[in-house]
């Protein structure tokens, strides 16, 4: 009896700490982003000399009927940039971070020898149709409630169809309380081998356990690991919107048309609705 009782307060606990938020709850509409497939950091193709998170990366996607995931973080001088490393060495082959220059300098680094300079999200937003689905994700930081507050300053003043996600959740959380308008993600895969976090953190993020602080609406999970038994009771039992990432094949989009509700897709041309 008392292991019976013990295991039903295990289970409870464990509806309670990965519980997701309702849409219907916030009066959120999700029409507008649900079966779409999303170009990942925008419809980003080095042979024609489009790179990924570039300005020309966005407007490709839009013009395509698809819709759209891009990254932000800040720069020195506390302006909205898209980018998605830490570090410009790989997109740039500048050995040093993005928060070590302003916006200025940034928009004047040109991404892989293409033309295209790293764009301002509000650079990035004014060549999107306002009727684009985008998602969002914030990149973590010393700085990320600012980063918060200043990325939702400009969704608001934009005025398109935006969410947001993130793999931290306290940065999702931040929206939840305090820009519950815009739909929110938690992204998550499985980190337990990551040697990033230790093992016990690992084991939260990987199981989404941190659900009580964001509530999120939808989980974007690896697509490789979604037999994770918490990303299958939170979005199959307790109703979250399904969300896989990164798809870069036919094939594999294929599979999961059915069950997932939006796909992020990068390296091939599906379909924009599905």
């Amino acid at each position: 009896m008392i292991i019976a009782i013990i295991v039903v307060l295990v289970l409870l606990a464990l509806g309670f700490v990965t519980f997701p938020g309702r849409t219907a709850e916030d009066k959120h509409d999700v029409e507008s982003f649900i079966k779409v497939a999303y170009a990942h950091r925008g419809l980003h193709n080095l042979d024609n000399g489009v790179p990924e998170n570039s300005a020309k990366s966005f407007h490709e996607a839009s013009a395509a009927g698809y819709g759209i995931e891009l990254d932000v973080r800040l720069s020195s001088d506390n302006k909205v940039m898209v980018f998605h490393d830490d570090t410009l060495k790989r997109m740039c082959g500048i050995d040093a971070k993005v928060s070590d220059y302003t916006c200025d300098e940034l928009e004047n680094i040109m991404l892989l020898d293409t033309g295209e300079t790293i764009p301002s999200l509000e650079r990035a937003l004014s060549v999107i149709s306002k009727d684009t689905p985008v998602i969002v994700e914030l990149k973590t930081g010393k700085k990320h409630e600012l980063l918060c507050e200043l990325t939702a300053e400009h969704l608001r003043s934009a005025g398109g169809t935006y969410c947001i996600e993130s793999f931290d959740p306290r940065i999702v959380g931040w929206f939840r309380r305090n820009a519950p308008e815009f739909i929110r993600g938690q992204l998550s895969s499985n980190m337990l081998k990551s040697k990033t976090y230790t093992v016990p953190l690992r084991i939260i993020l990987t199981n989404l356990f941190f659900n009580f602080i964001a509530r999120p609406h939808f989980i974007a999970y690896n697509h490789n690991d979604i037999s994770n038994p918490f990303y299958i009771l939170i979005t199959k039992v307790f109703g979250a919107i399904s969300v896989v990432w990164t798809v870069r094949d036919m094939e594999t989009f294929n599979r999961f048309k059915k069950d997932c509700d939006m796909i992020i897709f990068e390296g091939f041309l599906p379909e924009t609705r599905y």
